[in-house]
């Protein structure tokens, strides 16, 4: 009894954890994205598709910490911040899972879409410009797709799973439905984008070396859209900075599904301040670089900057 009493008292306060950094670090994260997308309404900067392709990556960033957000309605805060069982609080975390899932494979598919953007300009010198509404329309309905999958399968597979609302543990084929759904696909996609973005920072870095030289490649001095491409560069960060959040937070899923470690409660905080930590970085990155630009233009002011991008800018 004593081993029992011990066991809900930890999860009590993981759950409790979890809680709290998912509350902080996911509100940070919505008010750092909310930002970021005002500030490029209020500079009119969204005509520009370079802007458009940053602006989806926060938007995605949004609805995925919102989706979050969303799991502490599931969470009973008058009997030890457990879930509760009550038919109404076991819909809501089934349609929180639903929300989280689909989230996470809109913000999956949004950095895929704007690797292979950056992949297609920068290594092949092709102009992508008219697959906007494809990437659009292919991160909004395929993760619908995805998502509605655990609702048809036999009875409803959303629901508790630890601390968080998702495909629930209770069912014989949720590891089975994690796999197909989310950690095959994704480890997939991520290798992809990984050895994409791993090529893009050769070529780019070779491109710098051999600018100093008069090796430098002419074709690349000539083509029209250098300025197009100078502007494209600050998109690779997005990229950069979602493998490196979500790596830790995507390792810390394996390891408590699998059960590699002896105890992985600990990992519930870490998945829940990492998940939260993507949303932010990419909030931050769009600010840092329309900030960059605000640099740029130093004396301009705000007119100046919406001036000169009006005016050569082809993105």
């Amino acid at each position: 009894m004593a081993n029992h009493t011990s066991l809900n008292e930890s999860d009590r306060i993981v759950t409790l954890q979890v809680v709290i950094i998912t509350g902080v670090t996911g509100g940070v994260a919505v008010l750092t994205c909310l930002s970021a997308l005002v500030l490029i309404l209020a500079l009119k900067l969204h005509t520009k598709l370079v802007y458009r392709l940053a602006a989806y990556q926060v938007l995605t960033s949004l609805v995925f910490a919102i989706a979050n957000l969303l799991n502490l309605a599931a969470v009973d805060y008058h009997d030890d911040y457990k879930f509760s069982g009550d038919p109404t609080t076991r819909r809501v975390c089934q349609i929180v899972a639903f929300a989280r899932m689909y989230s996470a494979w809109l913000k999956l598919l949004a950095v895929v879409f704007v690797t292979l953007h950056l992949y297609c300009y920068v290594v092949c010198y092709r102009n992508m410009k008219r697959c906007e509404l494809v990437y659009v329309l292919v991160s909004l309905l395929l993760p619908i797709t995805v998502s509605v999958v655990p609702f048809t399968v036999g009875t409803n597979l959303y629901g508790a799973d630890g601390q968080w609302c998702w495909i629930s543990t209770l069912s014989s084929h949720s590891e089975l439905l994690k796999l197909l759904l989310w950690f095959g696909p994704a480890v997939f996609l991520l290798c992809i984008v990984t050895a994409a973005v791993a090529y893009l920072i050769v070529v780019l870095f070779r491109r710098a070396c051999l600018e100093s030289s008069d090796e430098f490649n002419i074709a690349y001095k000539q083509q029209s859209h250098k300025q197009a491409f100078n502007q494209m560069l600050p998109l690779l960060a997005y990229p950069v900075l979602f493998l490196i959040f979500l790596l830790p937070s995507l390792v810390s899923q394996v390891y408590r599904e699998e059960e590699v470690l002896t105890d992985t409660k600990w990992l519930e905080p870490v998945n829940a301040f990492f998940s939260s930590l993507l949303s932010t970085s990419a909030g931050l990155t769009l600010m840092a670089h329309i900030s960059t630009l605000w640099c740029a233009t130093k004396r301009g002011g705000w007119r100046l900057l919406q001036r000169n991008y009006g005016r050569f800018s082809t993105y």
